[in-house]
């Protein structure tokens, strides 16, 4: 009886230093994914079906202010809704995440301190074995100042394309583009002068003395105008 005690306790503990090794190994892979989500640069953000947070990594609390103690059981749209968009907006993000499908976008969400940012956000529905919907994972990257590049690219562009003939060059005068209204004033189609220095529109009239008053004001006080 003893020795069958023994032996039973032998297998026992056998059993159940494996049954811990691989407690272990779960947890060490488990710390794993949270340390790799937490290094993430892109805001994370995991929500149960209803949308309550439960769970958001470093980079979401610098994007928007909020620690994830502050917004454990809230809603996103508590805490984050700018007002900017409507309500079918976010009718057509739920009927797609719903729909178990991956929803890709951008929107201006609110900061804690209630700055606006704009934002790129996917929204990726999460399964259990029965296949429900039993989770939503955000990842969120702050794309403001890319829109506001855009916004000023857009500028630039509708203002390079006014009825007034303009030239750009690069630090050391070389030409870069000219748009149309250069063409209609000058004759010359962009092909001819793009790489070209603007001396060759030179008509002799005006001495060094003009040229090298321009190239001073251009230097000291980043303009100049004249005739």
């Amino acid at each position: 009886n003893d020795l069958l005690y023994l032996f039973t306790l032998a297998i026992f503990s056998g059993t159940t230093s494996i049954y811990i090794v691989k407690v272990k190994r779960k947890l060490d892979n488990l710390q794993l994914k949270d340390n790799a989500l937490n290094a993430a640069a892109n805001g994370i953000l995991i929500t149960n079906r209803s949308g309550k947070i439960e769970w958001a990594n470093q980079a979401f609390g610098d994007l928007t202010g909020y620690s994830l103690d502050e917004v454990y059981s809230l809603n996103p749209k508590v805490i984050l809704r700018s007002g900017k968009q409507n309500s079918q907006f976010y009718k057509t993000m739920w009927d797609t995440i719903l729909y178990k499908k991956v929803w890709h976008g951008e929107l201006i969400n609110r900061r804690k301190d209630g700055s606006f940012y704009d934002e790129e956000m996917t929204i990726t529905p999460v399964t259990d074995r029965d296949g429900i919907i039993s989770h939503f994972i955000a990842v969120k990257q702050d794309i403001t100042k890319r829109k506001q590049t855009e916004s000023e690219l857009r500028i630039a562009a509708t203002v390079f394309n006014a009825q007034e003939g303009m030239v750009i060059t690069n630090s050391d005068g070389i030409i870069l583009k000219v748009n149309h209204a250069f063409t209609r004033i000058t004759g010359y189609e962009p092909d001819e002068v793009i790489g070209k220095s603007p001396r060759m529109f030179r008509s002799g009239i005006h001495d060094e003395e003009f040229y090298a008053t321009m190239w001073k004001s251009i230097h000291q006080t980043k303009a100049w105008q004249g005739e």
